[in-house]
C-alpha cells in the first residue's frame, strides 16, 4: 500500500471519526432542546437557566467539530490534489472513489437530518416564547390599559397617554 493510499484512508478515517463527533454533538444539542421546551412548558426558571448553559456549551462543541472538519478536509483535498479553495464535503465527495463515498454521505444525511431535527425544536421553543410573551402583554394590558406609543418623535419629550391608566395605577395625582 503506497503512502498517498495510506495518507487518504486516515484522512478519511479521521474525517469519519470527526463526522460521528458532531453527530453526537447534534444529539446532545436535541436532548438538551427538549430538556428546554419541558422547563418553558414548565415554568421551572432555575432549570431553564441551567439548560440555556448546557446549550451554549453543546454549540460551541458543534462549532469545534466544524473546525477540526474543515481543517480534515483540507488535508484530504491537499492529499488528493485538489484545489482547497472552499473545504466542503461535497468537494471531497467529488474527488473520492465510490467506495469511500458511502460512509461519508451516510454522515452527510444523518448531520442533515439532525440539523433539521433542531431547527425545529427551536422554531417549535421560539414559537412557544413568543405566544407566553403576547399572553403576557395582553393580560398586562387588561390591567393597566393598551399601550399607546407616539406617532413620532416628539420636540417636548414623552407624550401623554391617550387612555387613561387605571386609578390605583395612574401617577399623575
Amino acid at each position: 500500500m503506497s503512502n498517498e493510499v495510506r495518507d487518504r484512508e486516515a484522512g478519511l478515517n479521521r474525517l469519519s471519526d470527526l463526522l460521528e463527533e458532531e453527530i453526537t454533538n447534534y444529539d446532545r444539542l436535541i436532548r438538551e432542546m427538549k430538556r428546554e421546551s419541558d422547563c418553558l412548558r414548565k415554568g421551572s426558571t432555575e432549570s431553564l437557566m441551567e439548560s440555556i448553559r448546557v446549550l451554549d456549551d453543546y454549540q460551541a462543541a458543534i462549532l469545534a467539530s466544524e473546525e477540526k472538519i474543515k481543517g480534515s478536509i483540507e488535508q484530504i483535498l491537499k492529499s488528493l490534489g485538489g484545489e482547497p479553495r472552499e473545504p466542503t464535503l461535497c468537494h471531497v465527495l467529488n474527488i473520492l472513489p465510490k467506495g469511500d463515498q458511502r460512509k461519508i454521505k451516510a454522515h452527510q444525511q444523518t448531520l442533515r437530518t439532525l440539523k433539521n431535527w433542531a431547527g425545529k425544536i427551536n422554531e417549535q421553543n421560539k414559537s412557544f416564547i413568543q405566544e407566553y410573551l403576547a399572553y403576557l402583554d395582553d393580560l398586562l394590558s387588561f390591567v393597566i390599559g393598551p399601550r399607546v406609543e407616539a406617532p413620532g418623535y416628539l420636540q417636548k419629550g414623552r407624550g401623554r397617554s391617550l387612555t387613561p391608566l387605571p386609578r390605583a395605577l395612574n401617577r399623575e395625582v
